[in-house]
């Protein structure tokens, strides 16, 4: 059986161009269906960043500074291991991190459901305080007298 060239050719061609367009429409539909296009319409950019994921993303993270709550300039290697977790507003825990010089990072992104207000809670001092899920970088006051007590008494066992 013998095809010529030009047949293979249109054959070649048409199957290139229905793949680019079912992936511009798929790109296209998605985009719009995020709400991406509203009012909008033509910013290829825009597309590219939606959902190739080339453009920035949205960092949604909580930093956590610790400081004393009497005022007293701590030691970070003090808190280093420190653990502290976010809890929603029903003292359900939603996440956990660890103190690393002297910050903790929570990653929102990780979070499904989306809470109002949240509480930071340090289980080794037992100091909480409570935040609003808009705030991006919190100092958490803790009672540093509690725990190098703590900390006293793990070297000596």
């Amino acid at each position: 059986m013998y095809v010529s060239k030009n047949t293979a050719m249109k054959v070649i061609i048409k199957y290139v161009a229905t793949l680019l367009t079912s992936s511009l429409l798929f790109v296209a539909g998605d985009a719009a269906v995020k709400g991406a296009w509203i009012n909008k319409l033509g910013n290829s950019n825009l597309v590219i960043t939606r959902k190739l994921g080339v453009g920035e993303t949205k960092n949604n993270n909580l930093f956590v500074s610790i400081s004393s709550n009497n005022n007293v300039e701590i030691n970070k290697n003090l808190v280093d291991g420190l653990q502290i977790q976010l809890m929603n507003d029903e003292y359900t825990e939603v996440q956990r991190a660890v103190v690393k010089n002297g910050i903790a990072v929570f990653d929102l992104n990780k979070v499904k459901s989306r809470f109002r207000n949240l509480i930071l809670i340090s289980p080794i001092t037992s100091n909480e305080m409570a935040i609003s899920s808009d705030m991006k970088f919190v100092n958490l006051k803790l009672d540093m007298s509690e725990l190098n007590i703590i900390q006293k008494s793990n070297k000596e066992k």
